[in-house]
Parts: structure tokens; sequence; C-alpha cells
């Protein structure tokens, strides 16, 4: 092989993995049907978040493995991507929630929502809560 055939082979690969992280981060959101529970603040049906991967896993397992840990970061950005598209979809507006930061910004203030947090409550969970709040601010 040449050095261009690597380098194609080289951007697949990161094509690839990116691809496969943001499939990782997306979570499939199911609301409650007519007569489920809804939320008392609002009044708006209660969202059922189907996560696997770091989302699962608690604040506590996030804290013991380091902030930095790239499997928490990976799958946070994937996730929120994902949200973002999901949110996008059928419509012909760009969900950009989150668009007045950078990366480490979004992980920063998820880390920050799991340390306001009990240690079992799931990185998914205070991910969820940072976007919504990003979305009411809009930023």
């Amino acid at each position: 092989m040449n050095d261009l055939s690597l380098s194609r082979l080289g951007r697949r690969v990161l094509l690839a993995g990116v691809l496969l992280a943001a499939l990782a981060g997306f979570s499939e959101c199911v609301r409650a049907e007519e007569g489920k529970p809804v939320r008392a603040e609002d009044g708006k049906p209660v969202q059922y978040w189907h996560t696997g991967g770091a989302g699962n896993s608690s604040c506590a397992t996030w804290h013991q493995r380091g902030r930095y840990n790239l499997h928490f970061q990976h799958w946070i950005l994937g996730w929120w991507e994902g949200v973002n598209q999901g949110m996008a979809a059928g419509t012909n507006v760009s969900a950009r929630v989150g668009h007045s930061t950078d990366p480490h910004g979004l992980i920063g203030e998820v880390w920050a929502e799991c340390l306001k947090r009990a240690p079992s409550y799931k990185v998914s969970h205070a991910a969820w809560n940072v976007y919504q709040r990003f979305e009411a601010e809009g930023t």
C-alpha cells in the first residue's frame, strides 16, 4: 500500500469510530402514553430513556474513573448529538442545544450535575438534566 491508501484507510477508520460513538450514545426515548405518569411541575409526559454504555453507569463510577475518562466523554458527546438529531427529526429546525459552549464545557456541566447528586445517580440522567436546562435557557 502507498501512503495515499493508508491515509484513506485512516479517514475511514476515524469516520467509523465517530459514527459508532454517535450510535452508542443515541438513546431511545419513549413518551408516556395517555394515562401514564406526568411530571408534577409542568404536566408534561414522563420520558423513559433506554440507555446503554457509560450512560447507564452511576455518577460514582464516573467519579472513580476520573473526569477525563474517554469512555464517559465519548458517551456524553455521542448522546448529546443523538438527542439533538432526534429532536430535530421531522422538523426543518436544527436542534442546537449546547451550541454556546464547546465539548469540554458540555462534559464539565454534566460532571458538575453528577457532583450535585447522590452517588447512585445515573450519568444519563445527569446529562438529560443539563440538556433540559440548556434547552430552557436557549444555550
